[in-house]
């Protein structure tokens, strides 16, 4: 009976040994499921919050790129109106054309058959010739405007120069101030 409760103790230890250890296993495999779960909401959370970060970043990256590009633009832009008045001052100082009110008497043949004499006329326009660096380039040219008779005719100097600047004010502003147009009326007879 001795071996008999001997057996039964060690079976019963045995027994409880075992569920016991199972018991634990239990626990420890609980604890390592808790575990791999809070691992896993960390990792989760933690790439989430690792790709909000990059998004802003990007974002905050693209606005600064999309601000240089702008800035960029506006230093090409104020270096191309820079050099474009640049250019266009030493043109201007380089190349100049000179333009005078004309007014020229002359005496034209009656062309009737039989009208004799001579009548009075006056032509109106404008004498330019161009310089380059202060010379002459060329000779002066003329562009008649109006012929009138000279008992007809009633316009001032300052009628002339109004004449002249109508008809060349557009070609004027065009040629960004290359054009000069004198105050004085060139007499020719």
């Amino acid at each position: 009976m001795a071996l008999m409760e001997i057996i039964i103790t060690a079976i019963l230890v045995s027994i409880m040994w075992y569920l016991y250890h199972k018991h634990q296993m239990d626990n420890f495999s609980k604890k390592i499921n808790a575990l791999n779960h809070d691992v896993n909401n960390a990792t989760v959370n933690r790439e989430y919050e690792i790709n909000k970060k990059v998004i802003e970043k990007s974002e905050e990256l693209n606005n600064q790129i999309l601000e240089l590009r702008k800035q960029l633009v506006d230093v090409e832009r104020a270096s191309y109106e820079k050099g474009k008045k640049m250019a266009e001052d030493n043109f201007a100082k380089d190349f100049l054309v000179q333009v005078f009110p004309y007014q020229r008497h002359f005496k034209e043949k009656k062309d009737k058959l039989l009208a004799f004499g001579e009548t009075e006329k006056v032509e109106i326009g404008y004498q330019y010739q161009f310089f380059v660096k202060g010379a002459p380039a060329f000779k002066p040219e003329i562009v008649v405007l109006e012929t009138h008779d000279l008992k007809n005719f009633k316009l001032n100097k300052e009628a002339i120069s109004t004449l002249v600047n109508t008809a060349i004010g557009d070609k004027s502003e065009i040629a960004g101030g290359v054009i000069n147009i004198a105050k004085d009326v060139l007499l020719k007879k």
